[in-house]
């Protein structure tokens, strides 16, 4: 799939538009920002996209445009939680209910492994867990990596107006990582910083 291709003519509900998408609405694809300190010649671009396909329920797609033989990408496997994914190529996902300081955290790897975390604030992790597993299918070529992702939201955001903010970390085989953000607040990469949740649903 084209990278422009999915969600146009669609406007997404945001801080800064102020207009909510309908529930079920495709969103235009969004462009991630590598943080200035941390540049990769050999990535064109990444763009991700999310949908609330119901009051319960997500779909991310994130499209990464790049000489994937310089990175490091995991083999597809059985899904399962694996701790510890954003030390290697992952797409992440952070959430919240608006006006509140809680806030979830999900990490996706192409491998299909996936991760997901509660916080109290400002990474003051909890005990809560996902009650289900992340469905994560990928495809790729040599220059495209195309990753979907369909997720249950936990129940406290049901029917609530949520802050999202969308986030990858990418490894070239050098072992070095270049962190993606819609807006990066901070003069070193922080996906926990709130001032980045800038998108709206």
């Amino acid at each position: 799939m084209s990278p422009s291709s999915s969600g146009l003519g669609h406007r997404p509900f945001t801080a800064v538009t102020g207009v909510r998408t309908p529930v079920g609405t495709p969103i235009t694809m969004f462009n991630l920002k590598p943080h200035a300190n941390y540049q990769n010649p050999s990535i064109q671009s990444l763009q991700a996209s999310i949908t609330r396909t119901n009051y319960q329920q997500l779909r991310l797609q994130y499209i990464l445009s790049a000489n994937l033989e310089q990175l490091v990408i995991a083999a597809p496997s059985n899904p399962s939680f694996q701790d510890r994914l954003w030390e290697h190529t992952c797409f992440e996902l952070f959430i919240q209910q608006q006006g509140e300081t809680a806030y979830y955290e999900y990490n996706f790897s192409p491998s299909s492994q996936w991760a997901a975390y509660g916080f109290n604030d400002y990474r003051q992790i909890n005990n809560w867990q996902a009650k289900t597993t992340p469905i994560i299918t990928s495809n790729q070529s040599a220059t495209l990596l195309q990753l979907d992702v369909q997720l249950d939201l936990p129940e406290s955001l049901y029917h609530q107006a949520l802050s999202v903010g969308l986030t990858a970390v990418l490894e070239t085989r050098n072992n070095e990582l270049s962190y993606w953000a819609l807006k990066h607040p901070q003069k070193q990469p922080d996906f926990h910083d709130k001032n980045g949740f800038i998108l709206t649903l």
